[in-house]
């Protein structure tokens, strides 16, 4: 990996730089910049990650830990027990100390989870193929295919904030004995 270092105002800064690297075994590519604050000496993080064939519990110890990300992270970590991702990616800019006074922050994911798990209110959804998008506290998933106690279902999931609360939204199809 080469990172594009210049010297703006005696702050280093990193423009479009390319990178790859292993991640818990799985080859990740990138891109990341760093933008130096005016103000200060801290600056702005981009940072974009491609993979292939991530575990889906290391997939979201890449989500950052942020406050509009919280419940969505959550969620997922308690409604996906088994399955990989393929073809994702996760953008995520914001500033590089945490500190959000000159500056805010954004996330977005999106990708395949395969052979994948879902339990959604205690019912297990087995062998779902999902494609996800994640917008900072958002997330669609469509659900491609999967097994329902045997039944075949296709659909969609959605998870949002609404005023103070957050809600679940399911639309499907089930072919089969259910």
């Amino acid at each position: 990996s080469e990172l594009n270092l210049n010297l703006i105002d005696n702050k280093i800064s990193i423009s479009n730089s390319n990178f790859k690297g292993t991640y818990k075994k799985t080859l990740i590519t990138g891109r990341v910049n760093l933008f130096a604050s005016p103000f200060d000496d801290t600056g702005d993080l981009s940072l974009k990650i491609l993979t292939n064939d991530l575990d889906y519990e290391d997939a979201l110890n890449l989500f950052p830990n942020l406050n509009y990300t919280k419940l969505t992270k959550s969620w997922l970590r308690k409604s996906i027990s088994c399955g990989s991702l393929e073809s994702f990616s996760f953008i995520y800019r914001g500033p590089i100390d945490n500190q959000y006074h000159d500056s805010s922050s954004t996330f977005q994911s999106e990708g395949v989870f395969n052979n994948s798990c879902l339990n959604v209110n205690d019912l297990e959804i087995n062998n779902i193929n999902l494609v996800t998008k994640i917008n900072n506290n958002f997330f669609l998933g469509e659900i491609l295919d999967g097994d329902f106690y045997g039944s075949k279902i296709t659909g969609a999931v959605k998870t949002y904030k609404k005023d103070t609360n957050y809600r679940l939204e399911l639309k499907g199809n089930s072919e089969g004995p259910f």
